[in-house]
């Protein structure tokens, strides 16, 4: 994407609008009522704010994707979570997972990039286990 001020700004927005936890949707109505943009160039908008946010948490987005995984599984797997929690949590387990998608061929993580769907079964069940679990535990954090 351009690096003019204009883009800048739409950018910074988006950062702000996501790190206080608006939804996605929010934040595309945010930027179509005060930029006039289309949904589509919002969601690019959207696409490279969470590219800078990852990058100023100097972490992988593989490790993004594992750590959103154990938390997931952890609320997924707490019983004493609120129902509509838990639910939740799975629905974004299967996001993540590329599990909602209506083929194997569509699948995409959050931010419309393909899945390696094989190395993630591999890899995020092992960072969601307990250290001490066997290999190939899915046993939740």
């Amino acid at each position: 994407m351009h690096e003019s001020p204009e883009n800048r700004e739409r950018v910074e927005l988006c950062r702000k609008l996501l790190a206080s936890h608006a939804s996605e949707r929010d934040v595309e109505r945010a930027l179509v009522q005060k930029f006039g943009v289309g949904r589509r160039q919002a969601r690019r908008y959207l696409a490279a704010a969470r590219r800078a946010m990852l990058v100023a948490a100097e972490r992988s987005r593989e490790v993004h994707l594992a750590e959103a995984y154990a938390f997931y599984c952890s609320l997924a797997a707490n019983a004493d979570a609120k129902d509509a929690d838990r639910i939740k949590a799975q629905e974004r387990i299967e996001r993540l997972l590329g599990l909602d998608s209506r083929s194997p061929a569509e699948s995409a993580d959050i931010e419309g990039q393909p899945l390696n769907v094989a190395w993630l079964l591999t890899n995020l069940h092992r960072s969601a286990a307990p250290p001490d679990a066997p290999p190939g535990n899915m046993t939740p954090a």
